[in-house]
Order: structure tokens, then sequence, then C-alpha cells
């Protein structure tokens, strides 16, 4: 009865023991596989060559390889077992989504774990394996932000890509032009009762729904009360969709109107002045990559221009250099004492290296008096005149400026894409589109 007992004993311990093991293996192996099979599916997607997905171009790009060099990387990445004499198998293949706007790549894991207890009985190991599917497709960076363009100022930044323009968010100012009390540039996406929260949250998050566009979008007067500034900051640099203006109709009261949105325009957002502050650095710390400062700019601009001149001799401590040709600059009263103006002389300072100088006097366009001597004679030196041409320069504003000479509130942005109606920007971007933003999931 014992030896009896103990074969039932050795039985049930392998079944707990090594079969534990196996469920614990394959535990293991689906997170590794689905770890594989989005890694393997991104790997293919942004090689990916056209705009839909096709078989053809699947097998000319060698998917399958890449797919599972990848997925097997990534299992390897991931192989917790704690077990060094497991051998796993990844197998992986990719193809097209039913509508071709997708690519799918499956990955198998399998692995072969030695047993312990259940060797006794015959079984010397177990094969626990595990299946994932990772897609890939592209779709569109930015959600609706609640900040309505003119028509012109849109198609103005489309025929200038590249180009950073300013919308208005400051009733003094008024989307297309209307200066109106509820004209602050913002959109009630829900026609609600304009908490400051509500226009924050969409401004940083964007609205979690797509309007009807084209179609009439309620304004938000509240503008001026809600803190927007943590929410500007951080979709610096980020690309968002803003909905389009025709025009914007005020009501009876002034209070309220409504954007008469045409179309939606994917753009990379700049930053914002508002309430005499600016932002333009990201929450990274990035500073914008398009930002224009809304005031004018007065900048300084120095063109040098260089003119030689041969046999230069100056004696040690003397100021007096001669070069063997005249120097036009060496006849011109107007670069005596022009810090604009210098003359470089090589080897000729106390140390040998070159002495740099402007100039006390002139001579006879052969000799000119320096306002530094020499720390060491030389002979026979090419002498270099240096003018440099100064010019400032002062920016224009992309905006108007109050009468008061200060700036209206503003948000800048610069021009990706348009979309001719809702349903346009809510259809998967094409495979190949790197405007758009590439995304894996796991599919099932």
């Amino acid at each position: 009865m014992v030896a009896l007992g103990s074969v039932l004993i050795l039985v049930l311990a392998a079944f707990a023991v090594d079969i534990g093991n196996a469920y614990a293996q394959a535990r293991q192996l689906s997170v590794s596989a689905d770890s594989a099979a989005l890694a393997a599916a991104r790997a293919v997607g942004q090689a990916y060559p056209s705009a839909t997905c096709t078989t053809a171009d699947l097998s000319a790009m060698g998917a399958d390889t890449i797919a599972t060099t990848v997925a097997t990387q990534a299992n390897a990445e991931n192989n917790k077992s704690g077990q060094a004499a497991t051998t796993d198998t990844v197998t992986a293949h990719a193809y097209c989504s039913p509508d071709a706007t997708a690519i799918l790549v499956d990955v198998t894991t399998a692995r072969d774990v030695p047993t312990g207890l259940a060797g006794l009985i015959g079984v010397t190991s177990t094969h626990p394996h595990a299946a994932a599917t990772g897609q890939w497709l592209r779709t569109l960076i930015g959600t609706i932000r609640p900040w309505a363009a003119c028509q012109s100022t849109v198609t103005a930044a489309e025929a200038a890509p590249g180009t950073t323009v300013a919308s208005p968010m400051d009733n003094l100012w008024g989307v297309c032009g209307t200066y109106s009390s509820g004209n602050w540039g913002a959109v009630d996406f829900n026609a609600g009762g304009n908490p400051a929260t509500d226009l924050t949250n969409w401004t940083r998050f964007g609205y979690n729904a797509m309007p009807t566009i084209p179609g009439n979008l309620p304004a938000d007067p509240g503008v001026s009360k809600s803190g927007l500034g943590g929410a500007f900051t951080a979709i610096v640099n980020t690309p968002i969709l803003l909905p389009v203006a025709g025009n914007y109709v005020p009501d009876a009261s002034g209070n309220n109107g409504t954007f008469d949105t045409t179309e939606l325009a994917l753009v990379t957002f700049c930053g914002a002045y508002y309430q005499n502050q600016t932002y333009a650095t990201s929450s990274t710390g990035a500073a914008s990559t398009c930002w224009v400062n809304p005031y004018p700019v007065t900048t300084t601009q120095i063109v040098p221009t260089y003119v030689t001149a041969t046999g230069g001799a100056i004696t040690k401590n003397d100021t007096v250099l001669t070069v063997t040709g005249p120097v036009p600059f060496f006849t011109d009263t107007s670069w005596v004492n022009n810090a604009n103006v210098t003359v470089t002389v090589p080897g000729a300072d106390s140390a040998g290296q070159d002495l740099v100088s402007t100039i006390a006097s002139i001579g006879d366009g052969q000799t000119v008096t320096l306002t530094a001597k020499a720390g060491t004679t030389v002979t026979n030196a090419t002498v270099t005149v240096t003018v440099n041409t100064v010019t400032t320069v002062t920016s224009t504003p992309l905006a108007p400026l109050q009468p008061n000479g200060t700036a209206y509130n503003q948000i800048q942005f610069r021009f990706l894409r348009l979309y001719a109606n809702s349903a346009e920007a809510s259809v998967p971007c094409s495979l190949n589109d790197t405007v758009c933003r590439g995304a894996t999931t796991l599919y099932k």
C-alpha cells in the first residue's frame, strides 16, 4: 500500500510542480509574445513604403524576415523564465488588414521546458506556447482644440509652408476681424456653461469627440477667466487640429456668438501670448521651434569685408605700419578710431601672435599708425584690413499691436494640412504618411 501510495503521490507532485511550472512559463511567454508582436508590427510599419497595404509590397520588403528578427529580439529581452536551458521558438508573419489600412503581424512563441518529477513517469518536457497579433496604422497626430482660426489666416499659412502665423485670442483683435465681446477665438464644443476647466482641458488634451464640420460652433466668451498657461505649455511643438472659421457671427447681446466653420486645419502649435505672458516652451523644457516674438525685435547684423596688403612691416615697440602698395582704408579719415575697422599684422604681438589693432591716424595710403604697439618686429607680412558693415533690422510682428503698444492675446501656428470636413479628418492616414502618427496596438 505504501509503495502504491508513493507512486500516486509522485504523480500528483509532478502535476503540482511541473504543470504549475509549465503554466507559469506560458504566462511569461504570453507577455513576451505581446511585446514581440508590438515591436514587430512597429518595425514593419515604419519600413513600409506604400500608402495602402498589399501582399506584394510586404513580400518585396521582406516583411516576415523583418518581423521575425525584431520579434526574436523582443522575446529575448523579455525572457524571464529563470531557466537557462529553455529554448524558445519565435515565428512571425505580416499581412494586411481586410480594409488594407493597417499592417498586422502574428507572432507565436513556444518553449521546451524540461520537467523534474514528471520525468519519473516518462514526461521529460512540456511545451508551453503563446500567440499575439500586433497592428500598425497611422492616425491623425492631433485632436481638435477649442481655438478657431480664420479662413484667411489659414489660407495665408497654407500659401507659405514653414511660416508662422498668428491667430487672435483677443476680443479686441477678433477672429476674422469681428470685434465682439464674445469673440475670443475660443470654441465651446458642447454648448455648455463655459467653465474654465473645460477650455483648459480641451486645450491640453483635445475635445473627446469630433464636431460636425462644416457647421456652426458656439463661441466661448469666458476665455479671459481661464487658467490656460499650463495647457498651452503642454502642447508647444505639438500637431493639433483647429476648426477653420469662414466668419464669426455675434449674437444680439454680444456675449455669445458662433463660428461658421468650413474645414479643419492640422497645424503645429508654436505657442501663445496670453495675459502679458509668453508660453513658447514645452512642458519638457524644449523651446518652441517656430515661435515669433509678438513685439518688434531689433537685431544687429555684421557683414565683414576683408582686404589684404602685402609687404607689411612694423618695428617692435612702434605703432607705424607700412605696406608695399596703397590700401584704400589707409587714406580714408572716416576709418580713424573706428571700431568697425581693424588691422591684423601676423606675428607682431609680444608673443609672436597676430597683432590686431584699430587705426589711430593715416599717412599716404602705404603708411598707417595703429593704436597698439608691436611687440615683435616683422617684415614682409600679409596684412589684413577688416571692415565690418553694421546694420540694424527691426522685425514686423505677426499681429498688430494695441494702440498702447502692447501685444494682443494670440496663438501662433504653422500649417501642415487641410481637411475638408469631419469625416475626412477621421479617416485613417496612408501608411506612408509621416505627417500622421504611427501607432501599434494589440489586435487580438
